[in-house]
């Protein structure tokens, strides 16, 4: 696999950008010059159907007066990778003459709590995420994993919306 896992750094670096995009029917997607990824670590399931998950963060979770969770440097992280790719997309379709309007957002936040959704990739009719297992279990409501890998794909829009596409590639219950 060819892909970089985005940390604070490579998001500073000059080495990522916007590599081309194609037009089909009402869809616009630019795609990036590496795969680029995510490792979220102890995510909890917060819904899952046929083709997403979302996976949910309290910023900050305290118990007896002592922080137990503290998931403020990853929420930090989040934005600035959300930050960067917008920028990389509003730099292309400015040096290409497209026009750019669209309100993108990676994760969803609700404050004490932050969320990220991704599609769960079909092949043939059955999932295609390594588990390191030999075969993918959708993981229930509620559950906390010990590590997930989120693909960050493209940014796609059409006439009414825009956003990232992500894909889970990697599980570990």
């Amino acid at each position: 696999m060819n892909r970089v896992i985005l940390t604070s750094e490579i998001c500073d670096s000059n080495s990522l950008y916007i590599a081309k995009h194609s037009v089909t029917k009402d869809f616009t997607n630019y795609f990036f010059n590496c795969n680029m990824a995510i490792k979220l670590y102890h995510p909890r399931v917060t819904c899952v159907d046929a083709t997403s998950i979302s996976f949910g963060f309290e910023k900050v979770v305290i118990q007896n007066e002592k922080i137990v969770e503290d998931n403020l440097g990853l929420f930090l992280l989040l934005k600035k990778i959300e930050t960067k790719l917008i920028g990389l997309l509003n730099r292309y379709t400015e040096t290409k003459g497209l026009t750019n309007d669209s309100q993108l957002t990676l994760i969803n936040h609700v404050d004490p709590k932050f969320y990220i959704r991704c599609i769960l990739p079909l092949i043939n009719g059955r999932y295609y995420i390594h588990t390191g297992q030999s075969m993918f279990v959708k993981p229930r409501m509620g559950q906390k994993l010990k590590s997930v890998v989120l693909e960050i794909r493209n940014i796609w829009q059409n006439k009414t919306k825009s956003g990232f596409r992500l894909e889970l590639k990697e599980i570990e219950y």
